[in-house]
């Protein structure tokens, strides 16, 4: 496709109520990750291969490590709770997750050949259930985000994206969620940081570097809402009278 939306070529996904997650290119191929009706799977150049099938199962993040191993992320089922895991060249192995409790593997970078893994944990609750929570795994060992004190009325999260820096700093980004609504968040390192001191709701759905500052992209209000940039903390509305989804961005230099 060109820049000026000209020229697009479109390939269709094998398998049956196929969806793609996440997409990357490495040497000229192009690999997406995702799932379809018998399990999860991804697919190079268009041609699917299987990862975990006749099961529940997703995934969502692909890449490439320089040693040209491929990785992709998500979770299966297992005794009704949800696994955590990725797949080093389709042989899964599985991440921590706590007691009783479920996790999604969505996201993975790789920075200087260290593999990133970023989604969300869910532990059990005596009031609330179940509370998930902003988590990154790197050489197996499991962080998990804060989201606020539930006595102070902050009872969940989820997250939309992922970013290492050059210095290894790990970044999720989402909202986080008390009894009123959601609110942009995201998280340095497991620290977590709300968007306008959670004076406005919304979510984060995209998040990149641009000259060493932080550059989100989302909505005001949650789906729907409206269409929004924030750089360097300040905020930037596309149309006030637009209301809309953002799922992600990419940056031009």
């Amino acid at each position: 496709m060109n820049m000026d939306g000209s020229n697009q070529t479109q390939t269709e996904l094998e398998g049956k109520f196929s969806e793609g997650q996440r997409i990357t290119i490495h040497n000229g191929d192009i690999y997406v990750g995702g799932y379809f009706q018998n399990g999860s799977c991804f697919w190079k150049n268009g041609s699917k291969t299987n990862l975990t099938i006749n099961a529940d199962s997703m995934s969502w993040g692909v890449g490439v490590d320089q040693d040209n191993n491929l990785f992709n992320v998500g979770y299966y089922m297992k005794s009704h709770s949800l696994i955590p895991s990725y797949w080093k060249n389709s042989k899964r192995k599985n991440l921590s997750k706590p007691t009783h409790g479920d996790g999604e593997a969505k996201y993975i970078e790789i920075v200087n050949n260290k593999k990133f893994i970023g989604g969300t944990t869910s532990a059990p609750h005596n009031f609330l259930g179940y509370i998930t929570k902003p988590t990154y795994w790197v050489g197996g060992q499991r962080k998990t985000g804060n989201i606020g004190s539930v006595d102070e009325g902050w009872q969940s999260s989820e997250v939309f994206d992922m970013l290492v820096d050059d210095q290894e700093n790990v970044y999720l980004a989402g909202f986080s969620q008390d009894m009123d609504g959601e609110y942009p968040t995201y998280w340095k390192n497991g620290e977590k940081h709300l968007i306008s001191n959670g004076e406005v709701s919304g979510v984060i759905r995209g998040i990149k570097t641009v000259d060493g500052e932080l550059l989100l992209a989302g909505t005001l209000s949650y789906f729907p809402g409206t269409p929004c940039l924030w750089f360097g903390e300040k905020i930037y509305v596309y149309d006030q009278n637009v209301v809309g989804e953002v799922w992600d961005m990419l940056v031009i230099n």
